[in-house]
């Protein structure tokens, strides 16, 4: 429900707040003195203009505005740090903070209450990308309730590393290398180090919410999206909280805030089971579809006529780059396959082992040499993984070809199988698939595809009808 300036009924959203009538109440700000008296009555009001002024252990502070909590930093800037500090100081353990700001403050106030330990427990009106939000506040202003909390959440600093593989470990139950990480965190031609990291009062790493930025395309339309994975938290803590009050759904309220909100097109990824359930729940995260896995024998198919030259390759360039913008029309809403990317997804990646890009280009004829097709395979375990492709629809033996040249390829010796993630667009795509003998089937782990809009508001919608593989996710 829409809340009205608070000298009138529509405070009763922030009174339901203190319903417990707090014993000891401060104000700051312009909170009019007929609410602060309703919530806590005139005998224990202390009223101040500034945080600094509010004295003794108060057990609920009410703050209108964000200009009575700004302050310079030491460091040079304006902050929320000092004043949030103030309040906190003047706060019993228990104690709780409602702060109205501006909308278009909220993200400068969620990152201030994180890093300075605050635990957000409730967000009234405006956007809550990363959490919950109950309405009660006037249109153009947030509402964000807190207490204090010995856990800080701040974004990736130099040496985070190091803890966030310690951490990996036992939350997958695998090892990560460093490399792995530099390269995909670091090395990212489209943006480094969207992570977001929850510390314990002894310093220790104890969540982790994290994507990159890949570009993506839909015509003419062209965006930056989050690819969202490594998301974990240390055994020991799981317990605290819950949702969004959780040290994952404050990470992720922290993440969104920092990396998301009106920054890129949507964030997307492919999970399954509790974080699933917690990103529909709690970070308005949507269901797009199941993935659509496929699975076929590993014996070679037959390849008609011989008018293609298919060869493993470690080098992209222009032709690459040309030959996405030729086809990329004939393909609905997809990843920006071109030279730099498959570099950087495929070629630069260190992880063993490695995926081997085929490609695929006339042999004969006026237009020989052209480029009109590559894929992306893998081995993994007994299955050999066709990790991605893209293949120009005017050429029908190309997705014979690369599938028939990697099932002879030694890394494909006592496969058992091939494995794969397409859906059924475009139809002559899937087509040629079903003619390869793939079959669709329940993905193993059940994962599905899931998106949560930001720039994009219909961006699910559009996935539904979006090119992906394997590759479009770290699953690989």
């Amino acid at each position: 429900m829409p809340f009205s300036p608070p000298n009138d009924a529509g405070s009763s959203a922030i009174e339901a707040v203190f319903s417990d009538r707090p014993s000891r109440l401060g104000t700051v700000g312009d909170v009019p003195a007929a609410v602060a008296r309703r919530i806590g009555g005139d005998e224990i009001l202390a009223q101040a203009l500034r945080p600094e002024a509010l004295e003794g252990d108060l057990d609920a502070v009410i703050v209108q505005g964000a200009e009575p909590l700004r302050a310079r930093a030491a460091a040079g800037g304006l902050t929320f740090d000092r004043g949030l500090a103030a309040v906190r100081a003047r706060l019993a353990p228990r104690g709780r903070v409602a702060w109205t700001v501006p909308s278009n403050e909220r993200r400068a106030a969620i990152l201030a209450m994180s890093r300075g330990g605050w635990s957000i427990r409730r967000e009234l009106g405006g956007t809550s990308d990363g959490g919950t939000s109950d309405g009660g506040t006037r249109d153009g202003e947030t509402t964000l309730v807190a207490r204090p909390d010995p856990y800080l959440l701040r974004p990736y600093r130099a040496g985070d590393e190091h803890d966030i593989l310690r951490l990996f470990a036992p939350s997958f139950h695998a090892t990560r290398g460093l490399a792995h990480w530099r390269w995909k965190y670091l090395d990212n031609p489209w943006g480094a180090t969207r992570i977001t990291a929850a510390r314990a009062p002894d310093g220790k790493l104890v969540a982790h919410y994290a994507a990159y930025p890949v570009p993506m395309c839909d015509g003419a339309a062209e965006w930056i999206a989050l690819q969202v994975g490594d998301t974990m938290t240390a055994p020991e803590v799981r317990a605290v909280g819950r949702g969004p009050t959780s040290l994952l759904g404050r990470a992720a309220r922290h993440f969104y805030a920092a990396f998301c909100d009106d920054r890129v097109a949507f964030n997307y990824g492919f999970n399954t089971g509790n974080i699933r359930r917690f990103s529909e729940r709690f970070v308005r995260a949507e269901k797009v579809e199941d993935v659509a896995y496929r699975t076929r024998g590993a014996e070679p198919p037959e390849v008609a006529g011989r008018r293609l030259d298919v060869r493993a390759v470690r080098e992209v360039g222009g032709a690459f780059d040309r030959f996405f913008e030729r086809v990329a029309g004939v393909y609905p809403l997809l990843i920006r396959r071109d030279a730099i990317y498959l570099r950087w997804r495929y070629l630069d990646c260190p992880d063993e082992p490695p995926f081997l890009l085929f490609s695929a280009r006339r042999s004969v004829g006026p237009f020989r040499g052209r480029l009109v097709g590559w894929a992306v395979f893998r081995r993994r375990g007994a299955m050999l993984r066709w990790v991605d492709a893209l293949v120009d629809p005017a050429e029908p033996n190309v997705g014979p070809a690369l599938l028939a040249a990697a099932a002879r390829h030694p890394m494909a010796d006592t496969v058992q199988g091939v494995e794969a993630w397409f859906p059924d667009r475009p139809l002559w795509w899937h087509r040629t698939l079903e003619d390869l003998g793939f079959v669709r089937r329940p993905e193993p782990d059940e994962l599905a595809l899931m998106c949560v809009p930001h720039q994009v508001g219909d961006a699910a919608q559009r996935l539904r009808r979006a090119y992906y593989t394997l590759g479009d996710g770290d699953l690989a």
